[in-house]
């Protein structure tokens, strides 16, 4: 940047525009007087333009309040008086407080002479977002006086106060470009000198980062949770210190806080707080431009108080910031939990989506585990009911089942019992706000802004059930802040509880802590029976009616054929509800489709035609562009700024002129929505955001990310559908996803004859467990069948008749149709029916007292937990076993045995169980655990009959054999 120092003359930025990249004509310049920067705007412009997160651009003068510039990749922050902008620093990191204090001053006399990189800026903007939301904390909490900005040692960035010159919080709030983690030495070293301070003594530190952890450093903050919890163990071992030590005391108390919000959403989620504590406006546009002007005149407090080289003059009490924000420093009545607050919510929660068309059940997962003797199939249970079980807990479904339909459905049966259920979604969360995330629980029920006070309350009231939804649908990082939160929560057992809902049970079961057992549920599909259920009304209510006559209900036949036709079409997906309700307004509609991906595309056009036209293929190819570099970081949502980049950057990268017309239709017509009460944007169900991604592979406008992950799965099946299987690398699919190979190898169009014992090979040495390097034999058998077997020996292909040979002693499996990937899945499947066929034993004596049934029982549930995980080591695929694991859930058991009970069937001994992590088995009434409220919280209920007929070998397969079809393909191992 070249500037005069004191000339007047605006400077031009030569790389042009940090938000656009344009260049020559549409240039951005600062406009200074002749002492300082003032603001940004365009040079063909004549009124400066002010860029805030929440409208694209506007012609007011930026000169009173706070101007936004931002970008993906950078924002920069200039207010009046000061322009946020480090110089001569290196891009990695930003500078230390000192500098930016130098800096600030250069700023202020007009003296910059160039302009640092865009990480060091993004990296001063996100710290002072961060400030800002302390400062709504202290604003927010009567038991904080205030806050520093720039501490006292150049380790701490803020500092809060529960008393003048009392430290209660301190931060170092820290950036890191994507390429690179942190370490564990970099950590330590921070840690460690803030340990070093008088106020560590009992002050609690967060290094908060929106950088990503190496493994160590990852080890390093998850000692660091389980040492605020009481286990100091592994964090002694970590740093080398003593147990007992002071300065492993002092650490114990502090925590790395993952924060990968941009800016933009760190913006906005403190305007919302903002809008939620000022006074009640005419309108919500009133509201939230007060909200941002107000906003902007704390963050141009912090900056001026951060650039003070006097420690005292760097101190903002509570009432300066209630006086900046020009709101009392008292939390209303009407916004405190329980009170009148509690009331309001439990009446408006009766009515939450009180039309949603289907139903579900749920039933518990581990019951599908364990062989009962009373009910052989899974326990249906209305959605009211889990809140009765031993929470937290988890709801698992995969896309579609109805997991938001029954959540909500439970919201409305406890408020109607006077219970109170928050329903959040995951994709508001912020790290470290988890009261930010109540209170938008509250807020999209009730439809007004709630501050963090009320969501803290919220939080201390263990009368409250806390759900949040799409779990397992957030990136890795803000899920590991969502974890470290809950885990401090969970083990507060007068707090509120909590069940977690997501697609993925392994994900769920991650974010909770290892210390607390949860209650884990999943969706139950929809039978044939329910099925024509749903397609009589739905074909009840398409039947048009003549002049006002009631609609006609349809026969038995034509449900049946309906009914029919989909699960033809649909195949196992029929049993999805989403799924099966979009396919029966199709067909009511007379609007074929031959799979899934054809129906979605189907039903879109349908919605766009009900509401206007537009030209649905562009607005596809856009929203593909969208989606597609949305869950390449993991996620499905956008805050409302990063969306407005987002189409843009689609447009240009498919050729559309204007992507503005296109994105105001698909709002309109329902494709894209806001999630909850928030400004995040997403699909209208997140299984439409994997159908518009993988529309985009499919048609070669995106590509599959190098490492795929879960979250990839959909997205990959629908570009298989719409694109054919040579859309996607089938080798790096079976190296990150193996268990997805069952599901494609489906739409494999290959012929047998072109199938090479090297490609059958490559396929399986990614299925295979690493230990495991068989030879492949091909063969052509006269009725043109490909006959193929795995052998010691190495690949080749033989004749038909030396194949019938070979049969006496290897495993033939016989192929009619497909190739490498259909050959490679079939010889899998073989290799593991074999590792799990286990020999029948003969069954045990029947426990003869109590004593017995106790000691049998435990020793059948050790035997079997000791064979699962050895069966997991020999057959999963390499780097595969902690998806299996996961699925598999834990090995241990927690029951109580009742007392004897005389049955036709010769009696049997009670059980009431769950699975843990450790075994114990007990008789009722020896201890506190066996009491109503002990057996409460087991949610299984058999007989130590039931539960030891098989063999532990028998039960060891069975369980791993559930786990595998959970991951694939249901029946495949068994049918």
């Amino acid at each position: 940047m070249r500037t005069s120092s004191r000339s007047g003359v605006a400077p031009v930025l030569d790389r042009g525009c940090p938000v656009t990249g344009c260049r020559p004509a549409a240039t951005c310049q600062f406009v200074t007087n002749h002492v300082r920067p003032r603001c940004w705007t365009w040079k063909a412009v004549a009124a400066p333009i002010c860029w805030s997160p929440t409208m694209a651009s506007t012609n007011t003068d930026c000169t009173d309040g706070l101007s936004i510039l931002t970008s993906a990749s950078s924002l920069l922050i200039a207010t009046q008086g000061l322009l946020i902008a480090p110089l001569r620093f290196m891009p990695t990191s930003p500078p230390c407080a000192q500098d930016r204090r130098d800096v600030a001053r250069k700023s202020a006399r007009g003296s910059i002479e160039a302009v640092a990189g865009v990480d060091t800026i993004r990296g001063i903007a996100y710290q002072q977002m961060q400030a800002a939301l302390m400062a709504l904390d202290v604003l927010d909490s009567v038991s904080l006086t205030g806050l520093r900005v720039e501490g006292s040692d150049d380790v701490v960035d803020v500092e809060v106060f529960s008393a003048p010159g009392k430290v209660s919080r301190a931060a170092q709030i820290k950036t890191k470009t994507s390429r690179y983690a942190w370490s564990k030495g970099e950590l330590q070293s921070v840690l460690r000198r803030w340990a070093s301070l008088p106020d560590a003594e009992s002050a609690s530190f967060e290094f908060i980062t929106d950088g990503r952890l190496g493994p160590s450093a990852e080890s390093l903050s998850s000692a660091l949770t389980s040492a605020s919890q009481g286990d100091g163990a592994r964090l002694s071992a970590l740093v080398d210190e003593p147990a007992g030590s002071e300065t492993l005391r002092r650490l114990s108390r502090a925590q790395v806080r993952l924060d990968p919000a941009t800016v933009t959403a760190l913006w906005l989620r403190a305007v919302r707080q903002v809008v939620a504590i000022l006074p009640r406006v005419r309108t919500e546009q009133d509201s939230a431009e007060q909200a941002e002007r107000r906003l902007g005149a704390l963050v141009m407090l912090l900056t001026e108080r951060a650039s003070n080289a006097n420690e005292a003059e760097r101190i903002i009490s509570r009432q300066e910031i209630a006086g900046t924000l020009g709101v009392d420093v008292d939390q209303s009545r009407e916004q405190r939990w329980p009170g009148v607050l509690r009331e309001r919510y439990v009446a408006f929660a009766q009515a939450v989506d009180a039309d949603a068309p289907i139903q579900l059940d749920v039933a518990t997962h581990e019951q599908q585990l364990v062989r009962q003797t009373t009910d052989e199939q899974p326990t249906s249970k209305p959605p009211l009911s889990v809140l009765d079980g031993d929470l937290p807990a988890t709801l698992a479904g995969r896309t579609g089942t109805g997991k938001t339909t029954t959540v909500r459905a439970l919201c409305r049966a406890a408020a109607a019992a006077g219970r109170v259920v928050l329903v959040a979604q995951a994709e508001s969360y912020i790290s470290g706000r988890l009261d930010a995330l109540v209170a938008d629980a509250l807020s999209s029920v009730l439809k007004e802004d709630f501050p963090f006070a009320t969501g803290r309350q919220i939080i201390a009231d263990p009368t409250v059930t806390l759900v949040i939804d799409g779990v397992s649908e957030i990136p890795d990082s803000s899920r590991t802040g969502l974890a470290e939160e809950l885990s401090r929560l969970v083990t507060l057992q007068s707090n509120m509880k909590i069940m977690l809902v997501g697609r993925d049970i392994a994900s769920l079961r991650a974010t909770l802590p290892t210390s607390v057992t949860s209650s884990d549920y999943v969706m139950v599909p929809l039978d044939y029976q329910r099925r024509r259920a749903v397609a009589k009304e739905v074909l009840r209510q398409a039947s048009v009616a003549e002049e006002g006559m009631p609609a006609s209900s349809p026969g038995d036949a034509e449900v049946h054929a309906v009914v029919t036709h989909l699960e033809s079409v649909l195949g196992d997906a029929a049993g999805n509800p989403l799924l099966f309700r979009m396919g029966l307004s199709l067909y009511a509609e007379q609007d074929a489709f031959k799979n899934r991906a054809a129906m979605y595309d189907r039903f879109i056009v349908s919605m766009v035609a009900r509401t206007g036209a537009i030209d649905i293929s562009l607005a596809t190819a856009m929203l593909s562009v969208v989606f597609s570099r949305l869950l390449d970081e993991g996620r499905r949502y956008a805050d409302s700024f990063e969306w407005l980049l987002l189409i843009r950057a689609a447009a240009e990268a498919v050729g559309l002129p204007d992507p503005s017309a296109l994105d105001a239709a698909a709002k309109r017509c329902g494709l894209i929505v806001k999630v909850g009460y928030t400004q995040t944007l997403a699909a209208m169900h997140d299984s439409f955001a994997d159908y518009f991604a993988g529309w985009g592979t499919a048609r070669n406008l995106s590509r599959l990310p190098d490492r795929l992950t879960q979250g990839d799965i959909q997205r990959i099946l629908f570009s298989v559908e719409i694109g054919g299987l040579g859309c996607v690398g089938v080798d790096t699919i079976a190296r990150d996803l193996p268990f997805l190979t069952v599901q494609l190898a489906t739409h494999e169009e290959a012929l047998p004859a072109e199938t090479t014992t090297e490609a059958v090979a490559a396929i399986l040495e990614r299925l295979l467990p690493g230990n495991v390097t068989p030879g492949v034999l091909l063969a052509q058998s006269k009725s043109g069948k490909l006959l193929a077997a795995l052998s010691d020996e190495s690949s080749q292909w033989v004749s038909a008749a030396e194949m019938m040979e070979r049969s006496r002693t290897l495993p033939v499996v016989a192929i009619d149709q497909g190739g490498p990937l259909t050959v490679a899945t079939r010889l899998w499947r073989r290799f593991l029916q074999d590792k799990l066929t286990a020999n029948t034993r003969f069954p045990v004596a029947r426990p003869r007292s109590i004593d017995d049934a106790c000691d049998a029982l435990t020793v059948h549930a050790t035997r079997t937990a000791e064979i699962v995980s050895k069966l997991m080591g020999e057959i999963s695929p390499p780097g595969q076993q902690h998806v299996l694991t996961a699925q598999v859930g834990p090995l241990g058991l927690d029951a109580v045995i009742g007392p004897w009970i005389d049955d036709p069937m010769g009696g049997h001994w009670p059980v009431k169980y769950r699975r843990t992590a450790a075994i114990s088995v007990i008789a009722a009434g020896v201890s506190d655990a066996a009491t109503p409220a002990g057996l409460a919280r087991r949610g299984g209920s058999a007989s130590v009959e039931g539960m030891i007929s098989q063999s532990p070998e028998e039960a060891a397969a069975k369980i791993v054999n559930d786990a595998i079809e959970e991951l694939t393909v249901k029946r495949w191992l068994t049918h």
